[in-house]
């Protein structure tokens, strides 16, 4: 399981980098942009980091105050779901919660 999450994180992060440097692409053509909420869409799941790193190298989506505070959102509820998977994500999840509950047959 963790070698998933660690895949997906890598490959999320690395499509949500490229969508951003495409975003800033276009903006700097004055074309048609990724709407913000497919960007954040990607960053949910598992490509905050690469968008971090877009933020800080490339310098795009970096001052928008909205902007931000939805990425935060994105960031804490990606943590949270990144902790139910380690904590929860294995084949022996039903035993875990009947355990965790004091039902234990």
């Amino acid at each position: 399981l963790p070698e998933i999450v660690a895949l997906l994180c890598l490959l999320g992060s690395f499509l949500t980098f490229m969508f951003y440097c495409e975003d800033k692409f276009l903006a700097g053509k004055d074309l048609r942009r990724i709407p913000e909420s497919d960007l954040h869409l990607w960053e949910l799941f598992w490509g905050w980091p690469g968008a971090l790193a877009a933020q800080k190298i490339i310098r795009h989506k970096n001052r928008k105050i909205s902007y931000l505070m939805i990425f935060m959102i994105c960031v804490v509820i990606n943590i949270i779901m990144t902790w139910g998977i380690f904590r929860y994500g294995s084949n022996d999840m039903p035993d875990r919660i009947r355990e965790n509950s004091g039902q234990s047959q």
